[in-house]
């Protein structure tokens, strides 16, 4: 598994991956090796352990971001509630989307 997201490029309405960048895919692929936050080789019974979800991040944890490396703090706070109160009561880590806002409104 090769977790490229980071590796694409954004250019106004437009998004691509460099020649640098598909070098370093290429090689991950080729050396078939784990790499943090990259890369990793997932056995089958990971797969069957996962009830054989592919999805990536489920093998390749998301690099730390810079920030974080530089111990930047984050702070959460409740969103603010919306006209018909959709998102009132929503904190970072409540179930979100569509699906949560409408169980939320027909909750009340």
């Amino acid at each position: 598994m090769i977790n490229a997201v980071d590796e694409v490029t954004r250019e106004r309405a437009q998004s691509f991956l460099t020649d640098e960048h598909i070098e370093q895919i290429v090689k991950a692929y080729e050396r078939f090796a784990d790499e943090p936050g990259f890369a990793h080789v997932a056995t089958r019974e990971e797969v069957r352990a996962n009830e054989g979800n592919l999805s990536i991040p489920l093998y390749v944890s998301a690099k730390v971001s810079e920030a974080r490396e530089k111990g930047a703090e984050y702070r959460v706070e409740a969103l603010p509630a919306a006209p018909g109160g959709v998102a009132g009561g929503f904190t970072a880590g409540s179930p979100v989307g569509f699906g949560a806002a409408r169980r939320a409104q027909e909750s009340t």
